[in-house]
């Protein structure tokens, strides 16, 4: 730690200072010791520091401190002085230096982005995959395909009918087996979580993760988003209500 104990100036300094026993070994010249370090390094920023200043500072002892440094760490051996009427000025820059008057600001270059202006609230499509694992991926490419209405987007229509046409098959498929294997009003959801949760996962990252993905490049990762509760209460309803039928109307 620097030492930043000012020994007076010398007696021609026109700086008024209390009247203090001199050590001849600090004073050269009508120079004053301001402050001592342990390395080299220490002093030579400091001195940067006044210079900046418009100082006239230097450096003392800096060899004897490289050449034998326990004892340069041990007794603060490195000083760094500066001419006797500048003490007074050189106190007031290493307060201000110690205070972090001389630190340099953090720069963000970073330009803030800029993204389009939403039109209307969208479901957000990662959740509604998601809900798919109970839901069946009927849900998630349905969900997909509200958004795309919303903003009137006609690219990937064509894809998102296939994929509807194409999961709705093979969902209602897969809840008749199970209600063959073990009938019952919640026969979709079974089916939805034992038998197509591989056919979810394989539309989501073949096809389904992308709308997300659009919508946080162009509006941004906090994009304003609907609920999915009524949607969602509409899927399970109307699953019970197959489960329902299917129920009743099997021998």
């Amino acid at each position: 730690m620097p030492d930043h104990t000012a020994l007076p100036a010398h007696a021609g300094s026109t700086t008024p200072q209390t009247p203090q026993t001199v050590h001849p070994d600090l004073v050269s010249e009508d120079f004053v010791r301001v402050a001592s370090f342990a390395s080299p390094t220490e002093a030579y920023v400091l001195r940067g520091v006044l210079l900046s200043a418009g100082l006239s500072p230097r450096v003392t002892d800096d060899n004897t401190g490289q050449g034998n440094p326990w004892v340069t760490q041990a007794v603060n051996a490195v000083g760094v002085l500066v001419p006797g009427p500048e003490v007074g000025a050189a106190r007031d820059v290493m307060a201000a230096f110690d205070a972090g008057a001389y630190e340099l600001p953090d720069e963000d270059t970073t330009a803030p982005a800029v993204f389009d202006t939403q039109p209307a609230l969208l479901f957000n499509p990662d959740r509604a995959a998601l809900l798919s694992l109970l839901l069946t991926p009927i849900f998630g490419v349905a969900v997909q395909m509200a958004n795309a209405r919303k903003l009137a987007a006609r690219e990937g229509r064509i894809s998102q009918w296939m994929w509807l046409v194409v999961l709705t098959a093979l969902s209602l498929l897969a809840v008749l087996g199970t209600h063959e294997l073990n009938p019952g009003w919640a026969v979709a959801f079974r089916a939805s979580i034992f038998s197509l949760g591989g056919l979810t996962a394989t539309w989501y990252f073949i096809s389904g993760r992308f709308q997300s993905k659009r919508f946080i490049a162009a509006y941004g990762p906090h994009y304003r988003r609907k609920s999915l509760l009524a949607p969602a209460l509409g899927a399970v309803l109307g699953w019970l209500v197959l489960g329902a039928l299917l129920t009743e109307l099997t021998p």
